[in-house]
């Protein structure tokens, strides 16, 4: 309960600081924000870009070389793995920002590959099921045909025997 506050409030933090002329959309979990807008960074804010962790602090990135543990529990290494305080580990991705309370932020970018890699793999899928449902027809069809073709023959053949005699 204490996260689902938590995440709500940061949301509720990100939502206002926002131009009210900008188009966003937000998805919240307890432990992770997507956003489609830019959001500022806040000091004591995490980072991941160019294969590196930075911490925002004064006004700019700092790449990061040593683990850090938030007050909650949170633990970012500088490799990118971060361990919540129930022990779940993610690993960051360019792009993602963790806050100063461990929620991960996702990036647009990043969001935006998501949603296309997620919408190729269900395209594939339907164009599976499709192939597959079409391929059953066709065989089936085939059998009826050839099965056909045998009963044709079939009768030419006692035909061909009534003539012979």
């Amino acid at each position: 309960m204490k996260k689902l506050l938590v995440a709500a409030v940061v949301a509720m933090s990100i939502i206002s600081c926002n131009d009210a002329d900008k188009k966003e959309e937000t998805v919240i979990t307890s432990t992770e924000i997507t956003t489609t807008t830019d959001v500022a960074p806040v000091e004591g804010e995490y980072t991941m870009k160019e294969d590196k962790v930075y911490v925002w602090k004064s006004g700019e990135w700092v790449v990061v070389t040593e683990t850090v543990t938030l007050a909650n529990g949170t633990v970012i290494m500088a490799n990118g793995e971060e361990a919540n305080a129930d022990g779940v580990t993610v690993t960051l991705t360019n792009g993602e920002r963790v806050s100063t309370t461990g929620v991960v932020i996702k990036s647009d970018a990043g969001t935006v590959l998501n949603n296309i890699g997620d919408g190729i793999k269900k395209g594939a899928n339907e164009a599976g099921d499709a192939i597959e449902k079409g391929a059953i027809k066709t065989g089936e069809a085939v059998k009826k045909g050839v099965n056909k073709a045998g009963e044709g023959l079939e009768k030419a053949g006692e035909e061909l025997k009534k003539v012979g005699q």
